[in-house]
């Protein structure tokens, strides 16, 4: 019973590390993000997404996707901020709620 326990906390000190890092390696393009579209740099909010991304927001046309989406949607987020007589706009990142995930990060054969 002591080596189940033992081994039990060896994995969990082990373990901790392991999600902490995919935690950070997950955040850190939504980071980016949000850094970026703070500072108007469309470029860098460009960066932090995929080629082919897919966005849903709450203005028209409400979706945008494919290799120009991102920047199609910073383009028609800024129209209708000038439309609207809008300024300053910005973005709070809170804690994650939930954070989920998947794969294996590799496998000792």
């Amino acid at each position: 019973m002591s080596k189940l326990v033992i081994a039990l906390v060896i994995a969990v000190a082990v373990g901790g590390p392991v999600v902490a890092s995919q935690e950070t390696d997950v955040m850190a393009p939504v980071r980016q993000f949000v850094d970026a579209f703070n500072k108007g740099d469309t470029k860098m909010v460009q960066a932090a997404c995929a080629d082919e991304t897919f966005i849903i927001d709450d203005f028209p046309p409400h979706e945008w996707r494919g290799s120009g989406a991102t920047s199609n949607w910073f383009h028609d987020l800024t129209a209708m901020g000038k439309k609207y007589d809008m300024s300053d706009a910005f973005v709070t990142l809170g804690k994650q709620r939930r954070l989920h995930i998947s794969g294996v990060c590799g496998r000792a054969s």
